[in-house]
């Protein structure tokens, strides 16, 4: 199995946190001694990547800085900037590694959880997929009562119900024939994209 490369997505603006009056750039912010960046690293790390790539913007000095302390810290060849000159997005700073790498290990540095990495990149090579997606399961409390009407009538109502969907949490893999604007691929497409279901907590 070749050995794949992670890939940490930091390059987000934080504007819903910054509108919430923490001015910490939400991928240095602290949780158990570390920041959201450093769990992120380890867990790619723990998976077995050979090396780790951390998208981030020019303009983001702070998290720059970070990302060299954790270079020295756990080693300049496994621990890297990709430098974003104009954001890129998810999708762009994925596809900005076609051609380079036959395997990417995709996750973002605002996301911790119990699911282990090289799990997930065990399934993905058991699949044969182009692309395999973690996901975990979550539960909300929609806002509202929800209405059924048939012909005019109101069949059912349900007070603010609850309401469970899968969400997807990190991506394993784009195959270098696979193009950015591909949608995903119907169920029974051989290489399309599966699903690996996350255990624990998220």
């Amino acid at each position: 199995m070749t050995t794949a490369v992670g890939l940490v997505m930091a390059g987000g603006s934080g504007r819903r946190m910054k509108e919430s009056g923490v001015q910490t750039p939400k991928p240095l912010v602290r949780i158990a001694g570390r920041s959201l960046l450093e769990h992120a690293v380890l867990w790619q790390l723990g998976a077995g990547v050979s090396q780790v790539l951390v998208s981030v913007r020019d303009d983001q000095q702070e998290v720059l800085d970070a990302i060299k302390r954790l270079s020295r810290h756990y080693g300049r060849s496994r621990v890297r900037a990709l430098i974003e000159t104009e954001p890129l997005g998810n999708a762009g700073a994925l596809f900005s590694c076609r051609g380079k790498y036959e395997r990417v290990l995709l996750s973002f540095a605002d996301n911790i959880s119990s699911m282990e990495g090289h799990l997930l990149l065990e399934y993905h090579e058991q699949q044969g997929a182009d692309a395999t997606l973690a996901v975990h399961r979550s539960s909300v409390t929609f806002p509202f009562g929800v209405v059924s009407v048939q012909d005019g009538w109101i069949r059912d109502y349900v007070e603010k119900p609850p309401v469970s969907r899968l969400i997807g949490i990190w991506l394993c893999r784009i195959r270098p024939s696979v193009p950015p604007e591909s949608d995903p691929s119907p169920a029974d497409r051989v290489g399309g994209y599966g699903a690996c279901a996350s255990g624990g907590w998220w």
